[in-house]
């Protein structure tokens, strides 16, 4: 279908699964019917290890010698991609640089390409094998190997994209995209929906002798103190009894819970990353040096929920010889990914079980909370403290075990309400279940702006986080542009607040939430210090959008600015006036009751279909082109039937085995119209179209529509393909 060129670094190739990652991400492309060249470069750290080597031997290695030496280091990551490709069943040959047509001037070790010969590339491309090539590498006139310096293969793919005249040249990399300037230093850069080869080539070489110069390699340690550090400043301590934390000198601790030992620390699906260092709880404590003594740990639950008395009983036991239990819960890989909407809100049952048992024989109880959202928490009675550690990435479990021992004071605070239950929630009779139609109902009442507006008792509330120590607030200074206040550390030891600015209209004649968040501020204070905090308001913080005028606009007339620690602490309020545009009421003349009361809960029919402006579509499936693979046996075709059976035999199956196939998931749910989209190509629009005939029982036609479209699809790609090798 088209040729495309794709790069992978070092790092991408640093040990077998990544190999193999990357082979798959290439055997894909290939199988769609696509030609692919592959450029790598050496793997992980390769190249400093062989000027380390170099410098072992002499501290004035000749150019020379040094291309000899580093050109190795490609040929070990070309030649075990190629491996991991054929054992897929791509087929796939390794070319050096030189094999591949690269040639060079004679400046070793940051040489310049002077012609690339691809003949050879073209031959094996033309044998359906996918051409991996070494970057970075070539021959000079002498056939002396050159090297082209940092950056080099880089260059070396987008020189083989625009001498093949590629459709794509894909370079993999971990930033965002190619902008028009450093948008850390430059204001207003775009970034860039396509850049043509001229540009990329000129994109490389202008900034070839910047890549020379910098550093191939990273400091990781520094990198994983930076992300404990982001974690630490994130937990939330959302009780604390009696100050059972942080833990005290000599303290007998009890490590339970499986996350202890295995942390769940990221999502799953294409959240997830491949860390370079993963901290576990477990190991975060036994090394901590603040004088607690580590009784022992028990996992104490089977991760995926189901019952194990043997591993309850363990760890009961181990709670009986401790003065403090830190208890590590939370939801597994299955209850909350990408592509999944979770059933409810609670812990699994077995979990729940768990700190039961041990708080009947230890009321001195500490549970660590992994999770990336909220639950319920009727069982916060039974333990002294909580600490939401939320998915704390590479470096929680240190972070974790800083929060816990009191080496940091925790300062995060809640960016969710927590509901006491499932129940309680605005969406829940509107969101998920099997209909097609999600019905947001609620409106701007979404979070805290329902709960406080409905009077909805919760369980912690929006911005609410606890500290070791304690702030005060005074002194506050308020107009349209912001407020100025003076906070004050009262307790014993260094800490952070979160100073939140929220605005209220009380008297509003265009229904909005009881208040809204609109600014905020960090302050960091030693004990007794105080210092002046200032939050900003744009002029975003008072609008609202009318869809009479369909513009933004602003109520005038007086608003409260107030202060606090959370949407539910309010320390500080001041009265302002505000100019406002003189809209006229966007909703004048519908009857809205329970958008204006912010009962949502009780909205009717006729009130939503009011604020839509038009009828509630109708939850039905009907047969065309947004009919989703999932809903194929609501269809007319045997074929539709067996198909959907299929998937859903495959999701349950996943399901069951507690590792659901994300990838059926997307395909279950896909619409039929994104067949046409998805892949790359080889089925049309009118292919979807035949398929819908099949699956409104028109059998026989709907087969020859099939048929006739491919082969149509097939002349029409081979000449598209031939047009632009000959453009």
């Amino acid at each position: 279908m088209a040729l495309i060129v794709q790069k992978f670094g070092g790092s991408s190739v640093k040990d077998r699964d990544r190999i193999f990652n990357v082979a798959r991400i290439v055997a894909n492309t290939h199988n769609a019917g696509n030609d692919v060249v592959v450029v790598v470069s050496a793997q992980g750290d390769t190249t400093d290890d062989l000027i380390t080597k170099a410098a072992e031997i002499t501290h004035n290695p000749s150019a020379r010698e040094m291309d000899m030496l580093l050109a190795s280091g490609e040929q070990i990551s070309i030649a075990l991609l190629a491996m991991a490709l054929n054992e897929l069943g791509c087929h796939a040959i390794s070319l050096t640089g030189w094999q591949a047509g690269f040639r060079t001037d004679r400046a070793y070790t940051k040489a310049r390409i002077t012609k690339l010969e691809t003949e050879r590339i073209s031959s094996e491309l033309e044998r359906n094998r996918v051409v991996v090539v070494a970057g970075f590498q070539g021959l000079n006139k002498l056939d002396d190997i050159t090297t082209l310096g940092r950056g080099g293969s880089d260059t070396s793919a987008v020189a083989i994209a625009a001498a093949l005249h590629a459709d794509r040249c894909q370079i993999f990399t971990d930033v965002e995209g190619v902008y028009t300037a450093d948008p850390r230093k430059v204001r207003n850069t775009r970034k860039l929906d396509e850049i043509t080869f001229d540009e990329m080539l000129e994109l490389v070489l202008s900034t070839h002798a910047a890549v020379e110069k910098a550093p191939r390699t990273f400091d990781a340690a520094a990198h994983h103190k930076l992300a404990r550090r982001a974690a630490a400043e994130s937990i939330v301590l959302l009780r604390n009894e009696g100050g059972i934390l942080p833990l005290k000198p000599n303290e007998k601790l009890a490590v339970i819970g499986d996350f202890a030992e295995t942390p769940r620390y990221q999502g799953a699906g294409s959240s997830a990353v491949n860390a370079l260092q993963v901290d576990t709880l477990l190991d975060s404590i036994k090394a901590d040096d603040s004088g607690i003594t580590f009784v022992g740990y028990a996992s104490g639950f089977e991760r995926q929920g189901a019952a194990d008395a043997e591993k309850l009983e363990e760890a009961v036991a181990l709670a009986k010889k401790a003065d403090t239990v830190l208890l590590c819960l939370g939801l597994d890989e299955l209850r909350e990914s990408e592509g999944l909407d979770r059933s409810d809100m609670k812990l699994a049952e077995n979990q729940q079980q768990l700190l039961a048992a041990v708080a009947a024989v230890n009321p001195n109880v500490v549970v660590l909370l992994s999770a990336g959202a909220p639950v319920e928490t009727p069982w916060v009675g039974q333990c002294r403290a909580l600490v939401y550690g939320a998915l704390g990435g590479q470096a929680g479990a240190g972070a974790a075990a800083d929060i816990l021992t009191g080496k940091l004071c925790p300062c995060g605070k809640l960016s969710q309400t927590w509901a006491q239950a499932h129940d309680d929630t605005p969406a829940k009779a509107n969101f998920g279940g099997e209909g097609r139609n999600v019905e947001y109902r609620e409106g701007l009442y979404v979070g805290y702006r329902y709960y406080q507006t409905a009077g909805v008792p919760v369980a912690f509330p929006f911005g609410y986080g606890l500290s070791y120590t304690t702030f005060e607030y005074s002194d506050l200074k308020a107009d349209e542009k912001g407020a100025t206040l003076t906070v004050t550390n009262t307790g014993s030891c260094a800490g952070a607040e979160i100073v939140q600015l929220y605005v209220a209209k009380q008297d509003a004649k265009v229904f909005r939430p009881a208040q809204e968040l609109k600014g905020f501020a960090k302050v960091f204070l030693a004990p007794g210090e105080s210092r002046t905090v200032s939050i900003a308001l744009d002029d975003k913080a008072f609008r609202y959008w009318n869809v009479k005028t369909d513009r933004w606009e602003v109520e005038g007339g007086s608003y409260q600015l107030r202060v606090g620690a959370s949407s539910a602490d309010i320390r500080l309020t001041a009265e302002v006036s505000v100019k406002g545009t003189n809209a006229p009421d966007p909703y004048e003349g519908l009857d809205l009751l329970h958008y204006v009361s912010g009962q949502i809960t009780y909205v009717t029919d006729a009130e939503f279909e009011a604020l839509l402006g038009h009828p509630v579509p109708e939850d039905v499936v009907r047969i065309d082109r947004n009919m989703t693979l999932g809903e194929m046996d609501h269809g007319r075709s045997p074929l539709g039937w067996v198909a959907q059976k299929v998937l859903r035999c495959r999701l349950d199956s996943s399901f069951a085995k507690g590792t659901p196939d994300l990838n059926t998931v997307f395909q279950y749910n896909m619409p039929l119209r994104a067949l046409a989209k998805m892949t790359n190509g080889m089925v049309s629009m009118g292919m979807v179209d035949g398929l819908v005939w099949e699956l409104k029982g028109f059998w026989l036609v709907g087969i020859l529509r099939v048929i006739y479209e491919f082969v149509k699809n097939l002349i029409l790609n081979s000449q598209m393909e031939n047009r632009l090798k000959n453009s």
